[in-house]
Parts: C-alpha cells; sequence; structure tokens
C-alpha cells in the first residue's frame, strides 16, 4: 500500500501543533515582545514541542492500531488501516523523540527537563492514565502548563500565577468537552449511520474509549460548566493583577475579557449544539466566529501591547 503526504500528516498530527503556540504566551505577556533573541529560543521551544508530539502519536496509534480499525472515524489512520506498520510507527516514534530532547537541549536544562517530563506523561497517558476517570483529563491540562513553562524558563521569566491557573482551567474544559463529544456520539441515533454500507459496525463498547464508561453526559455537563467558570475566573484575575498592571503598564487586557467569553460560549455551543468537540483544534479553525473572536483577541491584545 502507498503511503502518501496526507498520510504522514495524519500521523504526525501536524494540526495539533496549533497546541504548542502556548509555549508563546510567556513572551507575548512577558512585556518583551520585540526581544527577537527571545523569539528564537521560543521557536525552538515551540519546535521542540511539536516534534515530542508527534512521537507520542505515532506510540499512540501503534498502540490503538486494532482498536482504531474498528472506528468509523480513526479506521482512516495510516496505521490503523495499515498504509504505515506498527513498527514503523515505534520506529518513528524514537527519531522524533531524539530530535525534541535535542532541540530542548539547545534552549537550556530547563526547557531539556519539561520536554522529558512531557514525554514521560504522554507515555503514561497512552498506556495507563487514559483509562483512569479524571486522571485522563488532567493529565491532558498537565501537558499544557508545561507547554507554558517551557516558553517561560526558555526566556528567562517566571510566569504569572494566573496565567498559568487559566492555561489548566482551559485545558480541563476543553478536555472535558472532548470526553463529552465522545460519549455524545456513541450515545448518538447516527452511530451506525456513520459507518459505510458495506462494513458491518462494531457494537458501541467495542469503540468506547476505557474510561468513558466512567463518565455520562451530566457528569461532564457539570464538569464543564464548573472549569468554564474557573477560566473565565482566572482570566478575568489575570488581566486584573497588581503584576499584569506593571509589566505592561495599562489595565486595558480586561477588554479582551468579553471577547475571550464569547469564545468559550461559543465553543459550548458547537459542542452541544453541533456535534463537535472530538477535535479540538479543527473544530476552533472551522469556526468562522471563532477565528474571527481569535482574531479580535490577537489584535486588541497586541494593539495593547503597543501602546
Amino acid at each position: 500500500m502507498n503511503v502518501t503526504l496526507r498520510d504522514w500528516v495524519q500521523l504526525f498530527r501536524i494540526h495539533q501543533w496549533s497546541k504548542n503556540l502556548f509555549v508563546l504566551a510567556a513572551i507575548l505577556f512577558s512585556g518583551r515582545l520585540f526581544d527577537s533573541s527571545l523569539w528564537v529560543l521560543v521557536a525552538l521551544g515551540f519546535a521542540s514541542f511539536s516534534l515530542i508530539a508527534s512521537a507520542t502519536y505515532c506510540f499512540n496509534d501503534a498502540s490503538d492500531a486494532a482498536k482504531d480499525a474498528l472506528h468509523p472515524l480513526k479506521a482512516n489512520r495510516p496505521v490503523a488501516r495499515g498504509a504505515i506498520s506498527i513498527k514503523t510507527a515505534n520506529l518513528l516514534g524514537i527519531v522524533l523523540t531524539v530530535l525534541a530532547l535535542s532541540l530542548a537541549y539547545l534552549i537550556n536544562e530547563y526547557a531539556l527537563l519539561l520536554i522529558l517530563l512531557y514525554f514521560i506523561l504522554n507515555l503514561c497517558y497512552t498506556f495507563w492514565l487514559k483509562k483512569m476517570v479524571l486522571l485522563d483529563v488532567f493529565c491532558i491540562a498537565s501537558g499544557f502548563i508545561l507547554r507554558v513553562l517551557v516558553g517561560s524558563w526558555a526566556i528567562g521569566i517566571i510566569a504569572s500565577q494566573w496565567l498559568l491557573l487559566c492555561t489548566f482551567n482551559l485545558s480541563l474544559f476543553l478536555g472535558f468537552a472532548k470526553r463529552y463529544a465522545e460519549l455524545d456520539s456513541l450515545s448518538s441515533d447516527n452511530f451506525v449511520e456513520s459507518f459505510p454500507p458495506d462494513k458491518k459496525p462494531p457494537q458501541k463498547q467495542e469503540l468506547q474509549r476505557d474510561v468513558l464508561a466512567e463518565y455520562s453526559l451530566p457528569f461532564l455537563r457539570v464538569l464543564l460548566a464548573v472549569s468554564l467558570a474557573m477560566t473565565i475566573t482566572t482570566y478575568g484575575l489575570y488581566t486584573t493583577s497588581s503584576r499584569t498592571l506593571a509589566v505592561h503598564h495599562s489595565e486595558a487586557f480586561v477588554y479582551t475579557v468579553p471577547l475571550v467569553i464569547f469564545g468559550l460560549f461559543r465553543y459550548l455551543h458547537l459542542v452541544f449544539r453541533k456535534g463537535k468537540g472530538q477535535d479540538t483544534a479543527w473544530d476552533l479553525v472551522g469556526d468562522p466566529q471563532i477565528i474571527l473572536c481569535i482574531t479580535g483577541f490577537i489584535a486588541l491584545s497586541a494593539f495593547i501591547l503597543i501602546h
């Protein structure tokens, strides 16, 4: 079977690299936005995280190949349909890991330690933690904290505690939204219709993540409401904190709060009413209103930082 460029893109999950933009958070809000030497270090951090993330996807696809082959969507992954062998996926995972750690070493020893910690955390997730209720999502959220820390330690600053808390709460919100979407899709009447006519669908429990048996839609709605409220609260406190005012000499960041709230509410609408949420990266770049919201947030933040 010929391997296409699309197969490599799917294996490495190139579109998921957008999550690594959290590495940029520290420099964007550090007051040193125009220091080109710092951007080189942050770019190395972004590249290192992207490579290590792709490595974990290779290991994950190799581990879940048999189960993914039964899924109406995941069956199209190159390892699941046999376009790329399990052995090749594992070998690529090792190569990408070495490259990622090498780039992290070029930054400093702290970045290397954090990237290595992220790798170990994701291996634990792939083989154990993704089967443990709540810990599965907390593990994902911890990965985003590590992204912010790599970006801050790379340029030698201490990330704001409110920025870290906001990142963690936002990650919990998105993680629980993903679990809700996965569970809701299995509860949908369209479950059987999502399979090709010539392919007999397996039983729903065969496709279900092991951990989904410990969740329920009402429970996840509560978790989403709580994590959403915490995200909005911590971001609001970040924009009004004394440290933020001292670094940026401006109280204007509070005006970005409505954009953040709208973006979160819009995403919740996509999950509850449009059946989205299983692939956060695609959902965020595929909705015009969220794109407009993100663009407005970036433009307003840039205006505040410049002035």
